[in-house]
Formats: C-alpha cells, structure tokens, sequence
C-alpha cells in the first residue's frame, strides 16, 4: 500500500476520514493494527500503585520516579485529548533450534534481529505524527514506545485492540501477542473505536503454569522480581541462586509464558516483523 505524503494531505479531511487515511498510511509502515481511543484517568492507575507497593517493580525504580503521570495521558503530553494505539509485529520464528551450538543462551524473539526495536518503531512514529500536523498545523502529537510513562496496555484495550492475557501482555485473536505496542498522543479529539471489552483466555492458565521461576502471583499480576526477563535485562544485581536452575539457557529475555499461549499458536503468521524486514527499514 503507498503511503501518502503529509504535504498532499487535504486540510478539508474530516476526522473519520483523515483516519482512515491514518489508518492506511500506518499500514503502509508496517504496523499491523491501529486503534484510537479518548485520552482518560487510568483506571488502572491504583493497581500499579499495589504493585510498586508489593515489591513488584524491583530495581525499575522509573516507575515510582514518574508515578504520576501515569494517571492520565496528559502526563506525557499536555492536552492530550486522543491516543492513537498500534501494534508493530516481530517475528515468532524460533531460531535456536537451527543453531548447532546449543550452548549458547536463548534470546527472546523479539531481540533475535539484533535491531533495537525503539530505533525501527520511532521513525514510524514521526512520520505518522508529521501526517497529524500536516492536516491540523496548529495541533501537537508525540510518539512513543514502552519507554514514556503510559499505561499502554490499557490505552490499547480501550482503543479495542485486544484484552489483557493473565501472563499481562495484551493479546489479539489473529496477532496473538508477538507484537510491539506503541502510542500516538494528540491534543486533537479524534473519534474513539469501540473498546475490547471481554477477555478469551477462559478457564486456561497455560502461562501461568509454564512460568519456572513462578512469577505471577495470580492471574493478570506479574511479579517481575522473579520473571526470566527483568533477571536477565533490567536486574543489575547477580542472579538469585534461587532462580539460576530454572532460568535454564535463556541469556537475554524469556518468551515461555507466550509460546505456550494458545492464541499464539492460532494466529496467523505476520506479514511483517522486526526481524524479518530489517533490510528494508527506512531510518528518517
């Protein structure tokens, strides 16, 4: 699908209709869904609060640091009115069994590429926030990626793009959950789509149950303290004895709670990713 250049895009679009443009330019980028949504208090806002208090967060120490500003979008950019949510793919291919040194450690599959993911995502993101202020020149838009102080997961459930799995990543019934998510702030109001109101995860407890290191107290609650992956990225300490046998190979990243989900092993295979068009990438 050709992309459209901001400075051919019509001032006189309606906002329906300059989404759909969004929409199509967005797809255009590789981003393989877009949902909008009204920028609101978090509702999710107190049990983050828990969270922190219960330990959870470790050495993420940037939570408490910003703590406020993840009650509304507004924390992140001023007057935000709208969010615009998007899932970026990566890939789902599991590249260790094709290597014959299996000594070496795993890595989670959205690291395989050797791309860091915020350097592909962002320059996306600028150009569909210059798409914005080309038709409203007096308007802001910020962009963003799991590094801004916004509770993404739930923006992205309330623009309908999927529902919070037990394992806590958001899921979607045809992306399952090997997907980036991203974040569009604007000051202009923007019509909102339908959110996703239910959860399909069932009786299962796939993930939960999969987890070695037992880092999820209950359903929808992570401790991360005990999680694979904040032991072997965010945690700046030696690994805890206590963890060592259970974090098997894995050197960077852990993908187990999501290669046993069952929506993963449903949907279909991406048509783009991270890893599987880097050589295409367009860095602007």
């Amino acid at each position: 699908m050709a992309s459209i250049a901001p400075d051919r895009l019509p001032k006189v679009l309606t906002p329906e209709s300059f989404l759909s443009n969004f929409r199509d330019q967005a797809t255009a980028l590789g981003f393989v869904a877009v949902g909008v949504t009204q920028a609101v208090d978090s509702a999710g806002f107190s049990n983050l609060l828990r969270w922190i208090d219960a330990g959870y967060a470790g050495q993420m120490s940037y939570f408490a640091d910003r703590l406020n500003a993840y009650s509304h979008p507004a924390g992140v950019l001023e007057g935000c009115r709208s969010v615009i949510c998007l899932a970026f793919p990566y890939s789902k291919t599991f590249v260790q069994s094709t290597r014959e040194d299996t000594s070496l450690g795993r890595v989670a599959r959205y690291a395989h590429s050797g791309v860091d993911y915020h350097d592909v995502i962002h320059p996306k993101l600028k150009q569909l926030c210059k798409f914005i202020t080309a038709w409203r020149p007096e308007s802001h838009a910020r962009g963003v990626v799991d590094t801004a102080p916004i509770m993404e997961r739930e923006m992205a459930q309330l623009a309908g793009i999927g529902w919070r799995g037990k394992n806590t990543l958001l899921l979607n019934k045809s992306l399952g959950s090997y997907f980036f998510l991203a974040c569009i702030l604007t000051d202009i109001e923007l019509p909102s789509d339908a959110p996703h109101a239910t959860s399909h995860c069932g009786t299962c407890t796939a993930c939960l149950d999969a987890c070695p290191t037992h880092a999820f107290p209950s359903p929808g609650v992570l401790d991360a303290t005990r999680c694979i992956s904040y032991l072997t990225i965010e945690n700046r300490e030696t690994i805890p004895h206590e963890f060592r046998e259970a974090l098997g190979d894995w050197f960077f990243g852990c993908d187990i709670c999501q290669e046993v989900c069952p929506w993963n092993w449903k949907s279909a295979k991406t048509p783009s990713s991270v890893s599987e068009r880097e050589d295409r990438l367009e860095f602007v």
